[in-house]
């Protein structure tokens, strides 16, 4: 190879272990010779070391996906060095080395093809660690199966949550911490549904207070949140699931977001909250009779009202011993109305159970939100 074969041809690239955006891809300079494409990287950086050691990596452009083979490092040579520095800003190491690539292979983007499963969130912290024991009740109750991830920066709460985990006889299916700025982004890629401890006291440095709201924020299909008081054992909670609705035109789409609520044995019962002096139809019979159709459930149905949408729910709930409560959020309120939307947080706070928040979005938007992650200036390494 000369040295005119890098001038004019330097781009920077997207370069990942998954096929799919997950936050924890590196944007890296590149340049093409023949059918290789050869990728500027100092391989002493700690962040590069999952693309090094992969045998296959995927480039993400403007033309798509496209996994590619390694080839291995070779150093890069002083020419070589000069001429890119010309073409790219930032400073160069002085351990930069060639990552070549080769037979690149077109890498479609899909949707997850992975059943559903709960990934219960741990960040070494006793707070986070209440959400164990709900969880494996959950998985239980849902018929979903359940794994367990640690959200942190620090070596040390990897240690703390395995022996946690080992403890309530489980495991986590990652080899390393997740950092907190992509907890969100893999767990819908993994068609997961957070389970989490929220609200309560969190000490200083924890990683997870605030999950919930960033999952419902990125439109996650579902996300269950362990209030302060719902971490005690729900097998004395005999009742039916809950699932709250309101009378806002968006109550229907609850339906669509139970998917994985399907392999449950638990009946359910539709909720349909509103005011004191409402005088609007329930819209709950409805809802039951979707519900039912589509899953194929035992679904009963009640109405209630009360001053205050979440006192209601409570009480309901309570009354009915349900092991878990749904909310659907939808974004979308409407004045004047008694909705559950706006107090889909409070509920996880105030309920005696667990608390899933389902949502209106699903994947798609997310999805695209996904794809401008990553974005950087070009730099070297």
């Amino acid at each position: 190879m000369t040295a005119g074969t890098i001038i004019g041809e330097t781009e920077a690239i997207l370069v990942g272990t998954e096929p799919t955006i997950i936050g924890t891809e590196r944007l890296l300079a590149a340049f093409r010779v023949a059918d290789e494409l050869h990728v500027i990287v100092e391989q002493d950086r700690p962040s590069n070391a999952d693309v090094l050691a992969a045998t296959h990596v995927y480039v993400h452009d403007d033309t798509g996906i496209t996994r590619w083979t390694s080839k291995g490092l070779r150093p890069l040579a002083d020419h070589e060095r000069t001429i890119f520095a010309e073409s790219v800003t930032g400073a160069l190491g002085d351990h930069l080395s060639l990552f070549r690539l080769c037979d690149p292979e077109p890498a479609a983007l899909s949707e997850p093809t992975s059943a559903p499963r709960l990934v219960l969130l741990l960040d070494g912290t006793d707070r986070a660690a209440e959400a164990i024991n709900p969880a494996i009740e959950l998985a239980e109750l849902c018929g979903l199966p359940l794994t367990a991830w640690a959200v942190s920066s620090d070596p040390n709460h990897w240690d703390m949550v395995n022996t946690r985990l080992a403890a309530a006889g489980l495991q986590s299916d990652r080899d390393r911490p997740v950092p907190r700025s992509t907890v969100v982004s893999q767990v819908a890629i993994q068609n997961g549904i957070g389970v989490v401890a929220a609200f309560g006291r969190w000490r200083v440095g924890a990683q997870l207070h605030g999950t919930i709201t960033d999952q419902i924020h990125d439109g996650v299909p579902a996300a269950i949140g362990v209030g302060p008081d719902a971490g005690g054992c729900l097998a004395s909670r005999s009742g039916p699931i809950a699932v709250a609705v309101d009378g806002s035109a968006h109550a229907t789409e609850v339906v669509e977001a139970l998917g994985w609520l399907a392999g449950t044995d638990r009946p359910l019962v539709v909720i349909h909250v509103d005011g004191p002096d409402s005088t609007e139809p329930s819209t709950a019979p409805a809802i039951a009779e979707l519900i039912a159709q589509r899953y194929g459930l035992v679904v009963t149905h009640e109405s209630v009202r009360g001053n205050h949408s979440v006192d209601a729910l409570s009480d309901t709930v309570e009354r009915l011993r349900s092991p878990l409560a749904i909310v659907h959020s939808s974004h979308r309120p409407q004045g004047g109305k008694s909705l559950l939307a706006s107090v889909a947080l409070m509920t996880v706070a105030r309920l005696r159970c667990p608390v899933a928040i389902t949502t209106g979005t699903g994947l798609d938007p997310w999805r695209s939100k996904a794809r401008r992650s990553g974005s950087a200036a070009t730099s070297p390494g």
